[in-house]
């Protein structure tokens, strides 16, 4: 699904690292990157997401296997 989607850097723990292995993507191991992420403020940052721009997406592949175009 990652390879389908084109993820570029991928969010993840050391703990499913491999089982990601073929992704393709860029990996953050968030448990390994702690000290980096607490140096960073607590508050959300500013954000112009709202209900008019929200995205619900469903990724399926029916029987194929294969996503539907």
């Amino acid at each position: 699904m990652t390879a389908d989607a084109k993820v570029s850097v991928l969010l993840t723990t050391s703990r499913y690292e491999e089982l990601l292995s073929a992704s393709g993507s860029a990996k953050v191991l968030l448990d390994t990157v702690g000290t980096l992420i607490a140096r960073h403020p607590r508050h959300a940052p500013a954000s112009a997401v709202c209900a008019q721009n929200l995205a619900y997406v469903i990724y399926t592949s029916g029987s194929t296997g294969r996503p539907r175009a």
